[in-house]
């Protein structure tokens, strides 16, 4: 009887090896050496048992089992990242649905793999019919969401790993019934660039929304370096944009420690607008005063507005090194009509524009070349700039009907103008040529032949 049974043990064996040994593995490769595919033949030359497949890059794109030549079971696709993209049951050669249910090994209490609708399956130990400790559950329903992390009572719960195909973003932290909760941090990633580091964040979320003590990282060099970098206690909109105390940092250095709002520096004095180094900011002094225009090494440079606390009047001149510019200092009501007008020399005034309290005619300044105010004997008063005595460059002028702002030219409306009611109210807009009103000009630039 031994021998008997020594005698089929050794045929089963002989029998099992000739079948291993009737299996031909096989790989393929790309002609830039990377391998293309890898898996078996049977003794028929069709594939059978686990197959791997590859894109020309060498990442893998999709794994399979076939049997006599035809898919047959679970087909997993990957993206460029190594994400799970997909997943498509077959049975020899044929797609099919899975319904509801387990359908594979212990969905109760043990190991099983559970489909449990709506694209929707899980994988790993389960305890009164609900997954528990380690395990997977990938959805397919609009991409692919991946989770590979800890579970109670069916539930994402504890450490975990979430990839999402569709928004090219993964996940790793803390999760507590279903939601993110706790320290984690999450990166996106850029596919149309080849699927390169975006942005990170790093910190504290309560009930799947990003909540408190965080960093938040920007890179740019194509994800190699870190662009910008934020570090604080956050708030966060509806448009993920967020608000508070903290520090920004670009390429390494700290450039702004305060107040936040919709991710930007949100200051109340200082630079609170542009470049007031070299280029067009906005700077607010400590007594609320404001100025807005041109900055060269941090000093006002160029043309530029000043604005009182209220905002009801404001200035517009030329600055040097702080220091108003020799000219004419320009003072407006928020009506844009001018208050007063002073001539500036070395940045103080030395004259105001004005004549000895003339009644008509050129009451103040200088009505040939320069700036003035003319009345006339029906009470219509021109303020602006004057050449050769006549009316050239921008000014207000008022009567009885309303009120023209705009630009003259020898003598007459030419440029762009509004002209207003007696309510303030504008009735024309636009360009005027010799006094003449085209609604419609557009000037086209003429351009040199070296241009």
């Amino acid at each position: 009887m031994k021998i008997l049974k020594t005698i089929i043990l050794s045929i089963i064996s002989i029998l099992l090896l000739n079948t291993v040994n009737a299996q031909k593995e096989h790989k393929a490769y790309y002609d830039n050496g990377n391998i293309k595919e890898e898996g078996q033949f049977d003794t028929d030359g069709k594939g059978t048992g686990n197959w791997k497949f590859y894109s020309e890059d060498g990442t893998l794109s999709y794994t399979g089992r076939y049997e006599k030549g035809s898919p047959n079971g679970e087909f997993k696709f990957y993206n460029k990242l190594g994400w799970l993209k997909d997943i498509v049951d077959y049975k020899y050669g044929k797609k099919i649905s899975l319904s509801k249910g387990c359908y594979s090994g212990d969905c109760e209490n043990g190991y099983g793999k559970k489909y449990l609708g709506s694209n929707k399956r899980q994988e790993g130990n389960f305890t009164n019919g609900l997954l528990n400790g380690k395990g997977t559950e990938i959805s397919t329903n609009s991409g692919t969401t991946n989770y590979e992390g800890n579970f109670l009572n069916g539930e994402k719960d504890g450490q975990g790993t979430e990839t999402v195909d569709a928004l090219h973003s993964k996940y790793v932290g803390q999760w507590k019934q279903g939601k993110k909760n706790g320290e984690g941090t999450l990166t996106k990633y850029n596919f149309l660039l080849g699927g390169i580091l975006m942005e990170k964040y790093v910190g504290n979320w309560v009930n799947g929304k990003k909540a408190g003590q965080a960093t938040i990282i920007e890179y740019g060099s194509y994800g190699k370096t870190e662009k910008r970098k934020l570090i604080g206690d956050w708030h966060w909109n509806e448009n993920d944009k967020p608000s508070g105390m903290g520090r920004e940092y670009l390429d390494g250095n700290l450039v702004y420690e305060g107040t936040f709002k919709n991710g930007m520096v949100y200051k109340t004095e200082g630079c609170v607008a542009g470049d007031c180094e070299n280029g067009q900011g906005v700077f607010v002094f400590p007594d609320k005063t404001k100025y807005i225009g041109q900055f060269k090494n941090g000093k006002k440079n160029g043309l530029g507005f000043e604005l009182d606390a209220k905002s009801e009047l404001y200035s517009l001149t030329n600055w040097k090194d702080d220091v108003v510019a020799d000219g004419y200092l320009r003072i407006f009501n928020t009506n844009n009509e001018i208050v007063t007008a002073l001539e500036m020399k070395d940045g103080k005034p030395v004259s105001v524009l004005s004549k000895n309290g003339a009644e008509t005619g050129c009451v103040k300044g200088d009505c040939e070349n320069g700036f003035g105010h003319y009345v006339w004997e029906n009470g219509a008063k021109y303020i602006g700039e004057f050449k050769d005595g006549l009316f050239s460059g921008y000014a207000v002028v008022t009567d009885a009907s309303g009120k023209f702002v705009g630009k003259y030219k020898n003598g007459k409306r030419s440029g762009y103008g509004r002209e207003f009611d007696v309510n303030n109210v504008v009735v024309k807009q636009g360009r005027w040529i010799d006094d003449v009103f085209y609604p419609n000009l557009t000037i086209k630039k003429k351009y040199s032949k070296n241009e």
